[in-house]
């Protein structure tokens, strides 16, 4: 079966539906559906980790972009400003001196990397005040920071019913060279251990530009050890949001490393942006959210039905000439259209 593909939800059935992906089978289409409704985590405690790492520099906007016209590094050479450099097994590389870089700088040839993260880390931070902790605070840091890649810069905290805005990202004081996340997993640890009163679950976000981890087999060992720490006292769900890519080696190791009450997630790029989905899929996909739905063709053929106890995700085949889907909910009088494209 091909890979899903995420669908946007039409704005008229944005009153019951939070998210909807499609994946091609043999002869149908199989159709996941998320109903909306409130997570019911009262009492679980969440933290967002940002990767601190030196290939992180880019998208905190503290790295440069560069971009040279042939014609124009041509021209730098001749002059004697730039250098080229022919590695055996790469495409040439072009070396600026001091008149070559002003030159460019002054051109916008080389500039300042945009700070991408700084909007995403906002979303998340008031997805997890707002829908896990329902307005407390959400605390935030930098990992894989530092001259060995294993220490830890606070960024601070966010609680969406403040007036406060959320901390600035703007990158670690010292990005790490190595991605290492070891030293986070022992830190939630004893945290945890620490903590008089259990608390009913807690996430851990994880952002990286991925698709890889430099230390985890210790990641796997600080998991285990955590494991005997909360015992059964409460849920603990780390979840890994890599930017750039899952690397299915990763997944699996970490998939390894689950086990209850701990558990691991590997996501990538399209759930980092749509943080309100993912964590109500990962938090609470079983939920009840309705007493009941039904899902129609766009010809009004009946494909699914449930009368009680609808739960917040749920998945159904629909015919490969299905344009869209008819969506009628408990308390929605009529129904409302969903496009499948």
């Amino acid at each position: 079966m091909a890979a899903p593909r995420r669908i946007e939800v039409h704005h008229d059935a944005q009153v019951c539906l939070d998210g909807l992906e499609v994946a091609e089978g043999h002869d149908s289409w199989r159709v996941t559906l998320w109903f909306a409704g409130d997570l019911n985590i009262e009492g679980w405690q969440a933290s967002l980790g940002l990767d601190g790492s030196v290939s992180m520099k880019p998208a905190y906007g503290m790295g440069l972009a560069v971009s040279i016209p042939p014609q124009v590094g041509a021209r730098y050479r001749s002059r004697g400003w730039a250098n080229e450099i022919v590695p055996p097994d790469g495409p040439s590389i072009l070396t600026l001196g001091p008149k070559a870089y002003s030159h460019a700088r002054k051109r916008g040839y080389v500039r300042e990397t945009e700070n991408s993260m700084g909007p995403l880390v906002r979303e998340w931070l008031w997805t997890l005040s707002e829908v896990v902790r329902g307005g407390e605070p959400a605390t935030a840091y930098y990992w894989a920071c530092g001259p060995s890649g294993k220490a830890v810069e606070s960024l601070g905290s966010y609680s969406s019913a403040s007036q406060e805005p959320p901390p600035a990202v703007s990158g670690p004081r010292q990005p790490g060279p190595r991605t290492c996340l070891a030293p986070v997993i022992a830190q939630a640890a004893a945290g945890l251990k620490d903590r008089r009163r259990p608390t009913r679950g807690n996430l851990f976000v994880f952002l990286t530009d991925g698709p890889s981890i430099d230390d985890v087999p210790q990641v796997a060992e600080q998991t285990a050890r955590l494991r005997e720490t909360v015992g059964r006292r409460s849920r603990v769900v780390f979840l890994l949001v890599a930017l750039n890519g899952v690397d299915a080696g990763l997944t699996s190791q970490l998939s390894q490393a689950s086990m209850p009450p701990v558990e691991w997630q590997v996501r990538g790029s399209p759930d980092a942006l749509n943080p309100a989905l993912t964590v109500k899929d990962l938090l609470g996909a079983d939920d009840v959210v309705l007493d009941g739905a039904v899902v129609c063709d766009d010809r009004g053929q009946e494909l699914w039905r449930l009368d009680n106890a609808v739960p917040r995700r749920v998945t159904l085949s629909a015919p490969k000439s299905t344009r869209g889907l008819r969506i009628g909910v408990s308390g929605l009088e009529g129904t409302v259209y969903q496009p499948l494209g």
